[in-house]
C-alpha cells in the first residue's frame, strides 16, 4: 500500500503522491475491485490500532499507516473520513518533521485531493497553491513530485471553472514532463490527455459566448 494513493484522471486530480517509489512523485495506477478496498481498509485499521498501541501514535510508521487507511477510505466514497484522517497526518507530521518536508506536503496534497472530493474546491486550490510553492522552493520546478502537485492545482482551477489558469499550468507540466520523462512516458501522456481536454472545455465556451 502507498501513502495516499489518490489517482484521478480527466477533471479529477493527476496523479498519486506515494511513498513506494522514494517519493518522486511518479504515479502507480494500481486496479482493485470494490470488495479489494474493503478488505484493504478492514486491514489498515487493524495495523493503525496495533501501531498506536506499539509505536505510539506519532510515530512515522503510524502516520503512514494512517495515511493508507485515508486512501482506502477514499477509494470507498468515505471522503470525510478519509479528510479528518488526511488532516490529522497533515498536523502531526508538520509538529514532528517540520511544514517543509516532503513528507508534510505529501500528506498535505492528498488533504488537499480530499478537499476536493468533497466538492471543497477553494480549499483544495489554496493547500495545492502553498504544496507548490513550497515544492518549488525545496525540490526544483522540475522535479516530478512539483510536476505532479502542479497537474493537481490545475485540476483545481478547472473545478472553480478557471479554465484559461488550468490550461496554463498543465501546458506547463507538459512540456516539463516531456523534458524530464520523455513524450510516451505515461504521465506524459495523462498530462497532454488533461490538456486536451481544457482546450475542448475553453472551444465550447468561446462557442458559447459568441452565440
Amino acid at each position: 500500500m502507498v501513502d495516499g494513493k489518490y489517482y484521478r484522471n480527466g477533471a479529477g486530480y493527476d496523479g498519486v503522491y506515494n511513498d513506494v517509489s522514494g517519493g518522486d512523485g511518479s504515479t502507480i495506477g494500481v486496479s482493485l475491485t470494490l470488495g479489494e478496498h474493503q478488505t484493504a481498509k478492514e486491514l489498515e485499521i487493524i495495523v493503525v490500532e496495533k501501531q498506536k498501541w506499539l509505536l505510539g501514535e506519532n510515530h512515522p510508521d503510524t502516520l503512514l499507516s494512517m495515511g493508507n487507511l485515508a486512501s482506502s477510505y477514499s477509494d470507498l466514497g468515505e471522503h470525510q473520513k478519509a479528510k479528518r484522517l488526511q488532516a490529522i497526518v497533515v498536523e502531526k507530521r508538520k509538529q514532528l518533521l517540520g511544514n517543509t518536508h516532503p513528507g508534510t506536503l505529501h500528506s498535505m496534497g492528498n488533504l488537499a485531493s480530499s478537499y476536493s472530493d468533497l466538492g471543497e474546491h477553494e480549499k483544495a486550490k489554496e493547500l495545492m497553491n502553498l504544496v507548490v510553492e513550497k515544492q518549488k522552493q525545496l525540490l526544483g520546478e522540475n522535479h516530478p513530485g512539483t510536476l505532479l502537485s502542479i497537474g493537481n492545482l490545475a485540476s483545481s482551477y478547472s473545478d472553480l471553472g478557471e479554465h484559461q489558469k488550468a490550461k496554463e499550468l498543465q501546458a506547463i507540466v507538459v512540456e516539463k514532463r516531456k523534458q524530464v520523462l520523455g513524450e510516451n512516458h505515461p504521465d506524459t501522456l495523462l498530462s497532454m490527455g488533461n490538456l486536451a481536454r481544457l482546450y475542448s472545455t475553453l472551444g465550447e465556451h468561446t462557442r458559447l459566448d459568441g452565440r
